[in-house]
Order: C-alpha cells, then structure tokens, then sequence
C-alpha cells in the first residue's frame, strides 16, 4: 500500500478561534469491554442529566460531556500539539493487533482539529479479556460550547506546568 502524506493545515484552513481565550484541552482514557458502549443497558449511564451518569467510569454520548466528569482527566495541555501527542502514546500503549490506520497522519490531523476549537475522538477494538476490549481517547476543548451553544464549565484549569 502507498503511504500518501497529508497537509492537514492546508485542508483545515484558519487557526484558533479568536473568541475562546484561554483555549485548552482536556484529554480522558477509557478502557473496557466495546459492548458497554453499544448496549442500551448502559445508555443511562452514558447520558448527562440522568442520575447514572455522574458516577460512571463510560464514554459520554457527547464528547463535550466529558467536561462534567473531572475526577477523569488523564491531563489537560495548552498547546494542541502536546494534546495530539498524548493520543498518539495512547494508541502506542494499546495498539490494535490489525489496523489501516496511519498513527503519524491521524496525530497530524488531531492537532491541526484541535487548533481549530474542536473535540477528537480516537476509538479502536482492542482484544481483551473477558469481552471484545475498546479503547476510547478523547481529547476536549475548553473553552467549549456545546452544540445548543450553551458554554460547559471548565472542569480543571490549565497550569503552567500542564503540558503532560
């Protein structure tokens, strides 16, 4: 197969927003059994507002409610680059036995997305016992605003020493 090498920054034009100061991004790690995710046993417990969601450990049904679950940040990084970077260690850490995917593109293409304000997601199967194993890497704006506009707290603030 032909590795082809991608611009991102020439495909995603534009930098980061003007009316988010103080843009950050806040990175959380789930590992478990993938049927969790897919079952509808456990949808309650993926979804904000309900009284299940705040203590389970289970990826949101939106990204940015990851925002409402501090106790789960894996760290917190001020430059999109540093937050490109803690993903693509999550993919060395738990790589799949069988993947198409290029883990230096997907990184470039992470950190041009998160410079531009926007959430990302990196999801694999991942062999595992006892189920079929998923790992979940998401890494979300702060600032954010939600899709119905309305701004989600900070969880954590930023450090000067926060660049993990």
């Amino acid at each position: 197969m032909n590795r082809v090498d991608i611009d991102w920054r020439t495909v995603l034009r534009g930098g980061p927003p003007a009316d988010r100061p103080g843009l950050h991004w806040h990175g959380f790690l789930w590992i478990g059994n993938g049927n969790d995710l897919y079952s509808y046993k456990h949808q309650p417990e993926r979804t904000a507002g309900t009284a299940e969601f705040p203590a389970s450990v289970l990826p949101p049904e939106s990204t940015a409610h990851y925002l409402l679950k501090a106790r789960l940040i894996q760290g917190t990084w001020t430059t999109a680059g540093a937050a490109a970077d803690w993903m693509r260690a999550q993919w060395d850490a738990s790589t799949p036995t069988v993947t198409h995917v290029d883990p230096d593109n997907r990184r470039q293409y992470s950190e041009v997305t998160l410079s531009h304000g926007e959430d990302d997601v990196w999801r694999w199967w991942h062999p595992a016992p006892p189920g079929p194993g998923m790992v979940h890497v998401a890494v979300v704006c702060c600032p954010h605003k939600s899709a119905a506009g309305r701004a989600l707290p900070c969880p954590e603030a930023p450090r000067a020493d926060s660049n993990m």
